[in-house]
């Protein structure tokens, strides 16, 4: 069950004003992350996908994802200066997006 546009933008609001430090929005359907995410100027940790657990086939590890369908992020998440870390885990992005591939201090996450 996806999340509409206008949930999202009420949940940046709500998470803007209260100072949120962390956000998750994986499993949440989105196609496109909005420019209002720059307004999370507090925010420290942002999951677009993880795993939520890993299951094994023949013996391998294989991650079971929760994820969007996400192809790529908005420049505003370069104005978060506080953001540490930013999960992409399972986002099927036809290239990396440019932000990821600035020079930021991102602890990279991703499969």
């Amino acid at each position: 069950m996806g999340m509409t546009q206008d949930e999202l933008l009420a949940l940046i609001d709500q998470a803007a004003e209260e100072g949120w430090t962390e956000l998750d929005l994986a499993g949440k359907g989105l196609t496109v992350l909005p420019p209002e995410i720059g307004k999370l100027t507090q925010l420290e940790t942002l999951t677009l996908g993880k795993v939520d657990e890993w299951e094994y086939s023949d013996g391998r590890p294989t991650p079971k994802l929760i994820t969007n369908e996400l192809k790529d992020l908005p420049a505003e998440l370069l104005t978060l200066e506080k953001l540490q870390t930013l999960n992409l885990s399972g986002n099927s992005f036809g290239h990396i997006p440019t932000v990821v591939s600035k020079e930021q201090e991102f602890n990279k996450v991703s499969d």
